[in-house]
């Protein structure tokens, strides 16, 4: 019990010497924290190892205790890293602050991204910050990136790779380089129009439907098509992406239209929680927590 009180206490003292918060808000969170890890079934240094990345972005220690309620609930349902969800949830509150209901309203929309694909919370903690700058610089929402995510792990591709060709997909439609955009031009599509496409609401699926339409528009073969793309976006492993989604532009409609959002979201948060919360594990998780 010392030897982790210890540990719970050099990480708590971490949010002030590294994070930047002050030595009063940390003896304060520090007993919100040993208060709340029981009915949050997580570790007392777990919830401290996750704060750092809450305080590193810049969430006030006022509303750290809110965001670490929110990545709890999210680990605990998909058996996700603790710290990982706390810092996805707190870069995507940073990215996407225009999320309406805060962080447990994110952690809805993340929850929602992973049951609408191929992949675990824990895939979306080790790929997500590959995709969201590209995103958020080119006007896209947490919506566009799981719903492209979504559609590319459905049809086969790992998380990690769906993140890296989403990544490029992204920063070519915003940004093509000469050669890229050479290839738009044998389509009709001017240099920036993707990107004006992207800025538009369901942006993501806006671009993937234009270049869809003027791909076929064209008049090319299936294999000139395919060729496009790739001299477009790069080819091979990072080219593959684009040419899959608009192989799929209809279902990356169907999950545009499935993932909730607000409320709808939050409520499936809640009703996956309190289905954890009926399990065995729960019950061990709240007792090791009650014991540190």
């Amino acid at each position: 019990a010392v030897y982790l009180d210890m540990k719970f206490s050099a990480a708590m003292e971490q949010l002030h010497t590294q994070a930047g918060y002050s030595q009063s808000a940390v003896d304060s969170l520090s007993k919100s924290v040993l208060a709340a890890a029981p009915g949050l079934a997580t570790m007392p240094e777990s919830i401290a190892q996750g704060l750092y990345h809450i305080a590193s972005v810049g969430i006030p220690a006022s509303k750290a205790m809110a965001d670490v309620s929110a990545a709890a609930i999210g680990a605990n349902i998909s058996g996700a890293n603790f710290n990982d969800t706390a810092n996805t949830l707190a870069t995507t509150m940073k990215n996407f602050p225009d999320i309406v209901g805060g962080p447990k309203a994110a952690m809805a929309e993340l929850n929602a991204i992973v049951g609408a694909g191929n992949l675990h919370l824990q895939d979306l903690d080790n790929n997500l910050g590959k995709v969201v700058p590209s995103a958020k610089a080119f006007g896209l929402t947490l919506r566009d990136v799981g719903a492209g995510l979504d559609v590319m792990t459905s049809h086969g591709m790992s998380a990690t790779q769906s993140a890296t060709a989403l990544k490029m997909a992204i920063t070519m439609m915003g940004a093509p380089t000469a050669a890229a955009a050479k290839q738009f031009q044998t389509i009709g599509l001017s240099s920036t129009q993707l990107a004006y496409d992207m800025r538009k609401p369901d942006g993501f699926l806006v671009a993937i439907e234009d270049l869809k339409k003027h791909l076929v528009d064209s008049g090319d073969t299936a294999v000139q098509q395919a060729q496009v793309l790739s001299h477009a976006f790069g080819g091979g492993r990072t080219g593959a992406g684009v040419m899959l989604l608009t192989q799929n532009v209809s279902d990356l409609n169907t999950v545009f239209k499935k993932l909730p959002q607000g409320t709808a979201a939050v409520k499936a948060l809640a009703a996956a929680n309190a289905a954890f919360e009926k399990t065995p594990g729960a019950e061990l998780d709240h007792f090791k927590a009650t014991l540190a």
